[in-house]
């Protein structure tokens, strides 16, 4: 009875998630007149959209995996990158809900196929998320410092001291699980365990790999920079690459956070906010519906290819390597 309540809840928080994004997206396209709207979508240029869009849809899939693969190994070494991909595309179903339960979902075939243990999994999962809040902090503090001509006042402010608090809170972190032996006496005992714990996964983890992980985070999100810069055009208007730099890691964060499914509505109203100033309010609305709709597209399609493989198997999320 629980099991089946908790199920129904899910749900609900589900079609509530989802509403909640298509009201805000309908929101805005409402906010212009239709004719407007349609103007500027016949006036753009989708064609090579769309394939630009293929190509890095499936750069953003091997990269990506590739990153993952480089933690993966240091907690079960027999991963395969064919492996890590595989599961990737299927787990791009699971982004739709959040982008963090795809990840998960990586880790849950890992435990099938590699046996990869819940503490393991919980310290990758940590490990990545806290790459990619630094590598987004990190980009957005090292452009706003040289991109304030870009970018508004009141928006250079806001993502200065945002990206700086949060690389403090980052320090903050770190400094706490490096003498948590010396504070242990001021938590609670399962809080001090807890940590405890997470420190030890994290010691697989060098300050080499660490660097290198985040180098490699910060490539891939400077991919999507080149994306932006080159597809924007198509729309009609222009946003300097350096601009960008600034303006995307917060879009990113926004996007991830679990408010809609796959950032929809959150992601326009975040670029309608950022690119204000860029061009007009159709135009940015129309290329971020198409860039979310799109994206949404090709990752299902990748998705729908993987299960695929996976209904060639007897059981999920086991290697293809033969």
């Amino acid at each position: 009875m629980e099991s089946k309540f908790n199920k129904n809840i899910a749900i609900l928080i589900q079609i509530a998630s989802w509403s909640f994004g298509l009201l805000i997206a309908i929101f805005l396209i409402i906010q212009i007149d239709i004719d407007v709207f349609k103007k500027a979508f016949s006036e753009a240029h989708l064609t090579p959209f769309i394939f630009l869009m293929g190509i890095f849809v499936f750069f953003w899939l091997f990269f990506e995996s590739y990153n993952l693969l480089l933690i993966v190994k240091k907690y079960t070494p027999n991963a395969s990158y064919k492996h890590i991909t595989l599961l990737r595309s299927v787990t791009y179903l699971l982004m739709l809900i959040n982008y963090n339960l795809g990840i998960g979902g990586i880790l849950l075939g890992l435990s099938f196929k590699h046996g990869l243990k819940i503490k393991d999994s919980t310290a990758i999962i940590l490990l990545y998320t806290f790459i990619d809040i630094l590598s987004l902090s990190l980009l957005t503090l090292a452009s706003t410092t040289i991109t304030e001509q870009f970018i508004p006042n009141i928006v250079f402010t806001g993502l200065f001291l945002t990206s700086l608090a949060i690389l403090i809170s980052i320090l903050a972190i770190y400094l706490i699980f490096l003498n948590i032996n010396k504070i242990k006496n001021y938590l609670p005992i399962w809080i001090y365990n807890l940590i405890d714990s997470i420190k030890f996964e994290l010691s697989k983890i060098s300050a080499r790999d660490f660097l290198k992980f985040t180098i490699f985070r910060i490539i891939y999100f400077l991919s999507f920079t080149i994306f932006f810069y080159l597809t924007i055009p198509f729309f009609h208007f222009h946003i300097p690459f350096i601009g960008l730099l600034a303006l995307l890691p917060p879009i990113f964060f926004i996007g991830n956070l679990p408010i809609t499914p796959a950032g929809i509505g959150t992601i326009q109203a975040a670029m309608l906010f950022f690119f204000n100033a860029y061009g007009d309010y159709s135009k940015i609305l129309l290329f971020s519906i198409s860039y979310t709709t799109l994206l949404i597209i090709y990752r299902l399609c990748i998705g729908f290819i993987g299960l695929l493989f996976f209904n060639k198997n007897k059981y999920p999320f086991v290697s293809i390597d033969k």
